[in-house]
């Protein structure tokens, strides 16, 4: 078969299109199914320990969200965010103190089972302990409160930077054992406990006219928290706090409280599933009471089993709002079940000991997360801000595996797991599988034409695929701009080429 120079580059072009193909159904697709199987099998899903693959992806995580805060802290990036954007404010900072929390809890299980993993996670990760502490304490990463309370922004309101400050230097301390921050722990816990104390039903903003219970929750847990390491005792504080919990802060409609309220005008919100599963995860370590009554009306309200899939819903049924639709804090909404709510769900079912919630849906969580050999998750990484907050989904997500139960709770254990599980873990493979044939059917084909068509613009279409493939690489290996580079690559596949048909 002689083949003039359009053709040769037409047949490189779909040979080289074929094995890619082959590559991504195998890497993508039939490896991940392998994985998600494998961790599927791990018995510590349905129980209070923590998953071996666990540590594992928290050591990936290290390495990448380390090089991702020392970029940022010699960065301009946080002077230019966009203040009515929290994906850009908020979450490198939340990220990065999930990152602590969940370094705290693996170390605390790998101090119970020093075989689960080859190194403690303090040791490991101490330099991503150092980088990120750095980071949350850093006055230029505050740019955003600055610009909203002024340079008092540390001693007056501002409670969700401020908690996340103290949660951070907390964390820090923990795992180091460094009072190098301590003075400035010490000064937030005092000011921080004093002005919630002090504040008209314990409530403090969060931003100018924005007050979310939730955090108000988060923020007596944090200082609860530090009282470990400074040799503090907020009890007292803590029971006077459940006033921001009750009486007119109960939503009546759900008996849950409520998830903003406006301190000036006294507009109160209705209840989320996404704030409820947040506080949930901090309730059994404050209040047991509430917390019990809490998730049991939780549940009530907001647990829901459809289209195979268990999960908590963003709205309490009846509410009128639309199953489906998208929202910065609650994430994509489907079907009624809110992505951050089932996601935080996952916390709170464990820190209240209903496994038999948080299996099944670690084990969504597990099956859509699509995992990769020797990497992270994709999802995750794609429902993060790609360059201002790439590892917020990694850590939150994994954060919430590692949460225990309240010392002394009665445990409901885990042992089924919805239908969705199954099929979403099958998909990978019947694509997979769908995929790899296909292309080897193609290459059989091309190999074995006799004849061409006439392909006058083969010359000019293989020079766009080459240059497509060529930046979409570089996009993903130099500058790790994974989703930009597929994108590209994933053009220059789509480019069209005649199928060659064997001509007799």
């Amino acid at each position: 078969m002689l083949l003039n120079t359009k053709d040769r580059l037409t047949l490189i072009r779909v040979t080289i299109n074929s094995l890619i193909v082959i590559f991504v159904s195998i890497y993508f697709f039939i490896v991940p199914f392998i994985i998600i199987v494998s961790r599927l099998k791990d018995e510590n899903l349905k129980s209070t320990r923590i998953p071996a693959y666990i540590f594992e992806q928290h050591y990936l995580l290290t390495q990448k969200i380390e090089s991702w805060a020392k970029e940022r802290i010699v960065s301009d990036k946080a002077k230019k965010a966009d203040l009515n954007n929290i994906t850009t404010t908020e979450w490198p900072i939340f990220g990065s103190v999930f990152y602590l929390w969940l370094t705290e809890n693996l170390q605390k299980e790998w101090e119970n089972n020093p075989h689960i993993f080859k190194a403690a996670p303090k040791i490991y990760a101490r330099e991503a302990v150092n980088t990120l502490a750095r980071l949350v304490s850093d006055p230029k990463q505050a740019y955003w409160v600055k610009k909203q309370w002024g340079e008092d922004y540390l001693k007056k309101e501002n409670l969700f930077y401020r908690f996340m400050l103290i949660s951070a230097l907390t964390s820090y301390q923990e795992l180091t054992g460094s009072g190098i921050y301590e003075n400035t722990l010490r000064g937030q816990v005092v000011t921080l406990s004093d002005e919630i104390d002090r504040a008209r039903d314990g409530l403090v903003n969060d931003y100018p006219e924005e007050c979310w219970l939730p955090d108000i929750a988060a923020a007596i847990y944090s200082i609860k928290k530090a009282d470990r390491v400074l040799g503090l005792n907020h009890d007292g504080f803590v029971e006077r706090a459940r006033r921001s919990f009750s009486g007119n802060y109960i939503d009546k409609t759900t008996g849950l409280p409520v998830a903003y309220v406006n301190i000036t005008s006294g507009y109160r919100d209705i209840t989320r599933g996404c704030g409820n599963s947040y506080m949930l995860i901090y309730a059994p370590a404050l209040w047991k009471d509430y917390s019990k009554r809490w998730y049991d009306l939780h549940t009530k309200q907001y647990w829901q089993k459809r289209w195979g899939a268990y999960g908590f819903r963003e709205f309490p049924r009846k509410s009128g709002t639309s199953d489906w639709s998208f929202e910065v804090d609650a994430g994509p909404i489907l079907a009624g079940h809110g992505i951050a709510a089932s996601a935080f769900g996952i916390g709170a079912a464990r820190a209240n000991g209903r496994f038999d919630h948080a299996y099944p849906l670690m084990a969504e969580a597990l099956a859509v997360s699509w995992p990769i050999p020797k990497g992270l998750s994709l999802i995750t990484h794609l429902l993060s801000n790609t360059t201002e907050a790439p590892y917020v989904g990694d850590a939150c997500l994994l954060f919430n595996y590692t949460v225990m139960p309240g010392d002394g709770l009665p445990i409901v254990k885990g042992n089924r797991l919805p239908s969705f599980v199954y099929i979403a873990t099958a998909l990978y493979l019947i694509l997979g599988l769908l995929l790899f044939f296909d292309s080897i059917k193609k290459l059989v084909r091309i190999y074995g034409t006799e004849s061409w068509p006439p392909s006058p613009y083969a010359r000019y279409i293989f020079i766009l695929w080459l240059v497509l493939l060529i930046v979409g690489l570089i996009l993903i290996t130099g500058y790790s701009k994974t989703a930009w580079g597929i994108l590209f690559i994933l053009l220059a596949l789509l480019l069209p080429a005649k199928i060659l048909i064997r001509t007799k």
